[in-house]
């Protein structure tokens, strides 16, 4: 999965190179059910090579625009989920989930045809 949602992230237009940079760091650690595995903002400081206040400004901003949604584990760690603002008019939240959901019908239809 973690592929997946690493090209999705990747495709995203979001112009702030550090913005998009978190959020694929997060893709990139996303479990098959699209939740980004628990963490810390001293840990994506550390993998993205920048400061705290810097991951948190641009988590915020994710999450303000739509590309993330945070769920506190915790103390002070995090699951995140990816969520695309783009499919809000179509009802779809979860990009990641449509596309891995295209994707196992598309298996089980070859392995049908089979």
């Amino acid at each position: 999965m973690s592929s997946e949602a690493v090209a999705w992230a990747l495709s995203t237009p979001i112009r702030y190179a550090s913005a998009k940079f978190t959020l694929v760091v997060l893709a990139h650690e996303c479990g098959p059910d699209l939740t980004c595995s628990a963490t810390t903002v001293e840990a994506l400081a550390e993998v993205t090579s920048t400061q705290r206040r810097n991951v948190q400004r641009r988590l915020a901003w994710l999450i303000a625009e739509g590309w993330l949604e945070r769920h506190r584990v915790m103390g002070r760690c995090s699951a995140f989920i990816l969520c695309d603002p783009r499919q809000a008019s179509t009802g779809a939240r979860f990009v990641v989930e449509r596309q891995s959901a295209a994707m196992h019908n598309n298996s089980n239809s070859d392995s049908i045809a089979a």
